[in-house]
């Protein structure tokens, strides 16, 4: 399985996400991937990944809310904003 998730193809970009808090001592403990690399901060924990699609893994960055940020690359970033604008204009927010 050479990427994140149940899309296949080739890795596209490594994907960098920080996870403090609660979510970093969960992440700690999970296995993304069989070629993830988890690196300590003083923030928490960050979870690189290979990625083909995006998908799958916007859905596991935002089940962790404000936990979860984002690092590379620009375009996920792009992505999870769009979808918090996208959520928030739903809730009559925006």
């Amino acid at each position: 399985k050479h990427t994140f998730g149940i899309f296949k193809g080739k890795p596209l970009c490594q994907a960098k996400i920080l996870f403090s808090g609660d979510a970093a001592c969960i992440v700690r403990h999970q296995r993304w991937h069989p070629e993830q690399i988890l690196e300590e901060t003083n923030e928490g924990v960050i979870l690189t990944v290979p990625v083909s699609d995006s998908t799958e893994l916007k859905m596991k960055v935002l089940q962790f809310g404000s936990r979860a940020r984002v690092l590379e690359p620009e375009g996920l970033k792009e992505e999870i904003a769009e979808e918090i604008r996208s959520m928030a204009r739903g809730l009559g927010l925006s």
